[in-house]
């Protein structure tokens, strides 16, 4: 099932729309709620307006716990585009977490705290199902 998602990251399109019964959908579903699951953080920061005062903007960054998994880069995707070796996908329930993922944002497990490279939403219905994230430490 995880062959689904190696090249899923590629592509013009910030939106993969999967239809109710697809075996994308299916796949998703299973691994987020069966499979191999795990609470995460996801850390969204918001940057903050410029303070001449301090010389620094003033980020928002809120956290709330999610759902997801990791998943491994196939070898021969590594070193080309922007993957690069210790890269990893992130799979994250839309339902556990309240906004779009961005480049700004962070995942953390196990204390390892991952920058959110590339975001592609998995949609069914027109409604978000996952998130997956190229993540790098």
């Amino acid at each position: 099932m995880l062959l689904i998602f190696n090249d899923i990251l590629f592509g013009d399109a910030d939106t993969v729309t999967v239809s109710n019964n697809s075996p994308m959908a299916m796949a998703i579903l299973n691994l987020l709620i069966f499979q191999g699951r795990q609470d995460m953080v996801f850390r969204k920061i918001v940057k903050g307006e410029y303070d001449p005062d301090t010389g620094m903007g003033d980020d928002i960054v809120t956290e709330q716990t999610c759902t997801g998994m990791f998943i491994e880069f196939k070898d021969d995707l590594i070193g080309k585009g922007s993957i690069q070796q210790g890269d990893r996908k992130a799979l994250i329930s839309a339902l556990t977490i309240d906004q779009l993922p961005t480049n700004d944002d962070k995942v953390i497990l196990d204390n390892e705290v991952y920058n959110i490279i590339r975001v592609k939403k998995i949609a069914q219905n027109n409604n978000p199902i996952a998130y997956i994230c190229q993540v790098r430490v």
